[in-house]
């Protein structure tokens, strides 16, 4: 009987390691986090959904979303010592948390490398050492690698908002902070395979970013 026993016991914990490991997929640079005076925002690269790049996220999973919400409501992100709670008005399929926007979407019918794709931007209370003037602070962006070469600078209600080729930022001025929210515009080969789903999400992303408030 211990025998039997035994051997069961050996049986299940080869099958158990034996399993297949879901593959994770790494975002595009454009979506990575990058240091500088400009405070913690998102890289303004892009790069291959497939490969490997300096922002992180799961891909490979059971869970799936679209990227038009039937609803929407108001959501805040997670506060911490830098900082109080930030606030969105946002589909119900975004994920909002600590400094972070992100949708899952399914597209395992489609030509795109993996079952999901996953789209995430970050926000976060400015650096105060900022400019104030919007030609300066496109500046600081460009100097300090947050963004390549600006291409589109205009004001919006409550803030600015700045684009490169890759990748763009809101900036809303909210009391007396000033709140960012930026990511990728997930221009690359394997997003350039889901346009409609792509352009969706950074439609969806810009409008969030663009509610932004404390």
């Amino acid at each position: 009987m211990n025998k039997l026993l035994y051997a069961l016991v050996t049986i299940s914990l080869v099958a158990a390691c034996g399993k297949k490991k879901q593959t994770e997929h790494t975002e595009p640079t454009g979506s990575g986090t990058a240091t500088s005076m400009a405070g913690s925002s998102a890289g303004s690269g892009s790069g291959s959904a497939a490969g490997s790049a300096s922002g992180s996220g799961s891909a490979a999973g059971d869970g799936s979303a679209t990227a038009s919400g039937s609803g929407s409501g108001s959501a805040a992100g997670s506060g911490s010592a830098a900082g109080p709670a930030v606030q969105f008005t946002a589909p119900e399929d975004w994920e909002i948390h600590d400094g972070r926007l992100e949708l899952v979407v399914a597209v395992n019918e489609t030509k795109f490398p993996v079952d999901n794709a996953v789209f995430h931007y970050e926000y976060g209370l400015d650096h105060a050492d900022m400019p104030k003037d919007p030609k300066e602070y496109a500046a600081a962006l460009e100097q300090s690698k947050v963004m390549e070469k600006i291409t589109k600078s205009e004001p919006v209600p409550n803030g600015h908002y700045y684009e490169s080729a890759d990748a763009f930022r809101y900036v809303i001025v909210s009391g007396d902070k000033r709140i960012f929210c930026s990511g990728s515009l997930y221009n690359d080969k394997d997003y350039n395979q889901i346009p409609k789903i792509r352009d969706q999400a950074v439609a969806d992303a810009k409008r969030i970013c663009a509610s932004a408030k404390l």
